[in-house]
C-alpha cells in the first residue's frame, strides 16, 4: 500500500487525562493499582462542515479556559487554541476537510 503520513499524539488533549491519572497513581489508595493511559486517536485531525471556533466561544467559562490553557508542545504540529486573544487560524492548518454528508 501507499504509506500516509505518521502517526501523532495530541498533547493539547491526551495531556490533561493524563496528567490525572499520574496524580491518581500517587494517592495512597492507588498504590498497588495498576493503570493504562489509552488514548485513541485517528492520524487525520477532521474539519467538518460546523464552526468549532464559535460553538467554543458558547461553552461555559470553565470550558474555555480549559481549552485556552493547554500549551501546544509538539513541534511537529505547531498550533494553540487561544480564545482569548487568537482566532481558528491559530490551529485549522493541521485540520483535514472532511465531507460527511451521507
Amino acid at each position: 500500500g501507499t504509506e500516509g503520513p505518521g502517526l501523532w499524539l495530541c498533547g493539547h488533549f491526551a495531556a490533561k487525562p493524563m496528567a490525572v491519572m499520574c496524580d491518581d497513581l500517587l494517592r495512597e489508595e492507588n498504590a498497588d493499582k495498576k493503570m493504562v493511559f489509552w488514548q485513541t486517536k485517528s492520524r487525520v485531525q477532521p474539519l467538518g462542515e460546523k464552526n468549532e471556533w464559535d460553538q467554543i466561544q458558547k461553552m461555559p467559562a470553565a470550558v474555555r479556559e480549559w481549552a485556552t490553557k493547554g500549551d501546544a508542545q509538539s513541534e511537529l504540529r505547531p498550533g494553540r487554541v487561544d480564545l482569548k486573544e487568537g482566532s481558528s487560524a491559530d490551529y485549522q492548518h493541521l485540520m483535514t476537510r472532511v465531507d460527511n454528508t451521507p
